[in-house]
């Protein structure tokens, strides 16, 4: 059985109980190290007063000069994915090859809308069983859109740049918050899509520069120094925490 909120202020404060009972919980272990993997969970916990350490969700670098073909969707194709968003931006830039790279509940209706519109332009991917020819299509993306409605952290954001593409995502998903503020976007507005799209294929090879510097500052590269910095910070804080657990190792 689902309960949809509709009304806004009822749902804010079914929110806000939401958070007070997760602090409730998250405040009984302060003494224990947690582990944030978004900007946005990190600083919630700050602001508790809750210290965590930040490991974002790093990929392997996989820059290439690869030519840039299409526009990608990579996610499931269900509602709070957004995917029909994807659907309209296609339909506003004809000239354009769009790649869809999915499956779920939706996809039925999403062939069919396809059909309805006209849609020549949009290819329909079901699954892609190698992860490193998923890359593929990454290394080939002019840009990846995500337009989910809510994400909580959204790797395939991390995924596309860390092939140098660029990426426009909602404000919903976790990761859009190591991108630059010009590339986020609210899920509903799909005007400023459609500009944002534009922008970013209008000036493409330094929005692919972009992408590169964004996916390097952030540390989202899994051989930046950043993780063994992290990896000493965590083991120093469980030695202190558990010092017993290593203490009977080195006697074993």
């Amino acid at each position: 059985m689902k309960i949809k909120i509709i009304d806004t202020p009822q749902r804010h404060f079914v929110y806000r109980s939401l958070r007070k009972v997760l602090m409730k919980i998250a405040k009984k272990f302060a003494d224990y190290p947690f582990i944030s993997q978004t900007k946005k969970t990190y600083n919630f916990l700050k602001n508790n007063g809750i210290e965590s350490i930040f490991i974002p969700p790093a990929e392997k670098r996989r820059f290439s000069n690869e030519k840039r073909e299409h526009i990608l969707y990579v996610g499931k194709l269900i509602e709070s994915k957004n995917p029909l968003l994807f659907l309209k931006i296609a339909g506003a830039f004809p000239e354009n090859k769009f790649i869809m790279i999915g499956s779920g509940a939706m996809e039925k209706e999403i062939k069919e809308e396809i059909s309805k519109m006209g849609l020549k332009n949009v290819k329909l991917i079901n699954r892609v069983k190698e992860r490193e020819r998923l890359f593929d299509y990454y290394k080939k993306a002019k840009l990846l859109i995500h337009p989910a409605h809510k994400d909580p952290i959204g790797f395939v954001v991390i995924e596309a740049l860390s092939t140098g593409t660029p990426v426009i995502s909602s404000e919903k998903t976790g990761a859009s918050g190591f991108l630059p503020k010009k590339w986020i976007v609210r899920s509903s507005d799909e005007k400023e899509w459609i500009r944002k799209v534009r922008d970013i294929l209008d000036n493409e090879g330094k929005s692919i520069e972009l992408a590169k510097k964004t996916f390097m500052n952030e540390h989202l590269d899994i051989d930046d120094e950043y993780f063994d910095k992290v990896a000493l910070k965590l083991v120093k804080i469980i030695k202190k925490k558990w010092l017993h657990i290593f203490m009977n190792e080195e006697n074993n």
